[in-house]
């Protein structure tokens, strides 16, 4: 696991817990419980295979179930060596979101 994000109360705690990902891999957002009635805005920092910090925007879907995975992508990119930063907006009290490398 890279991040994490809980939302308590309305407000969203996030912890970026990468200290660099040794190959480039492929990253998604998992959904740690079954999302609720608001979809959860997502900006995500990384940094590219060429070395490039970028910034992403991702939106998932209220009522998500709980174990669903959504890819990151930045454009055509897939591939990241590096999760910089993760900033979440919007959802519901209790949602609970995670960012891992896809196995």
């Amino acid at each position: 696991r890279l991040a994490t994000a809980v939302n308590t109360g309305g407000v969203w705690i996030t912890s970026v817990i990468s200290p660099g990902i040794e190959l480039a891999s492929d990253l998604e957002v998992r959904a740690d419980t079954t999302l609720g009635a608001t979809n959860v805005s997502l900006t995500i920092g990384l940094t590219t295979e060429a070395d490039e910090d970028v910034n992403t925007g991702m939106s998932i879907t209220a009522n998500t179930a709980e174990g669903t995975a959504t890819p990151i992508t930045y454009g055509v990119l897939s591939r990241f060596i590096d999760l910089r930063t993760l900033a979440a907006s919007g959802g519901t009290n209790g949602d609970e979101l995670s960012i891992w490398v896809t196995v």
